[in-house]
């Protein structure tokens, strides 16, 4: 589980303290708003921190109800850590992955043959 920030666009109707809540439980176990969201100091977005198991695949976003209406909003997850495809472990990206050089020892320890490089013999 990780910590991360989770910002929503627009609709400055959802930004008080227990419908932030409630969005937030509904993705992951909300944190806490952060403070600059609670006083509507940015208008931008509304900014919460989630704990989140980030080994599953991320919600791009959720459906909010206004009024009558039904919207869709996208949501972005900061702080995100990195994630290799290779070994699915967190902290390093495939070009990077510790398994690149296991795989690089076995294919030497298994006998291949290294090239060889010719060259012509000089002309005396």
């Amino acid at each position: 589980m990780s910590p991360n920030n989770y910002p929503f666009l627009g609709l400055i109707n959802y930004w008080g303290h227990a419908t932030l809540e409630q969005k937030g439980n509904k993705l992951w176990t909300f944190i806490k708003a952060s403070e600059a969201t609670l006083q509507k100091r940015y208008t931008s977005c509304a900014r919460i921190y989630v704990e989140m198991d980030v080994s599953g695949a991320l919600h791009e976003g959720l459906w909010l109800e206004y009024r009558d209406e039904d919207y869709f909003q996208a949501i972005d997850c900061e702080q995100i850590p990195f994630r290799c495809r290779k070994c699915h472990e967190h902290g390093h990206l495939i070009k990077e992955c510790p398994l690149n050089k296991v795989a690089g020892e076995n294919k030497e320890n298994k006998g291949e043959k290294k090239k060889e490089v010719f060259t012509r013999p000089k002309a005396k």
